[in-house]
């Protein structure tokens, strides 16, 4: 059974964008992008938090487009799923996202968007470093013509 949600609020972290290990019909990997919604509801009440999933094309518009902090707009359905554990019946609500659209300025955007690429920078350049450090011969080669 499927319902319907809107929400509007802020990200509240960036964007996890992440390779499904599926392809589409053309061969290319299809991607899912989970997001953290606050939604504030006035000023007496507190804000309410939304996890939402987007897949393919909305997964790659939002990881492009938003960052922590700014507003988004989100409309789609929610799938409920159920799964034993501990000999219980479980029970989650898993809002997919179907249609996202911006809101709020552009500035906000744009310096968000300046931080996601620093940090983005960092986290690739911490990836190359381990990755040569995972690479590297454990032993020096020994060269008979060192004077020492």
């Amino acid at each position: 059974m499927f319902f319907d949600f809107k929400v509007m609020g802020r990200l509240t972290q960036f964007p996890d964008y992440k390779a499904t290990g599926k392809t589409d019909k053309n061969g290319n990997p299809l991607y899912v992008c989970n997001i953290s919604v606050a939604v504030n509801k006035g000023k007496n009440n507190p804000a309410e938090f939304y996890n939402l999933t987007a897949f393919g094309d909305s997964a790659d518009f939002i990881h492009k487009y938003f960052t922590k902090g700014q507003m988004i707009y989100a409309d789609g359905h929610i799938k409920q799923s159920v799964y034993e554990k501990d000999g219980k019946t479980q029970r989650k609500d898993n809002y997919i996202i179907d249609k996202v659209k911006f809101c709020g300025d552009s500035k906000t955007r744009t310096q968000d968007e300046n931080q996601r690429k620093v940090e983005q920078a960092v986290q690739q350049a911490q990836t190359n470093i381990q990755s040569e450090w995972a690479t590297a011969p454990n032993e020096m080669p020994m060269d008979d013509t060192l004077p020492f």
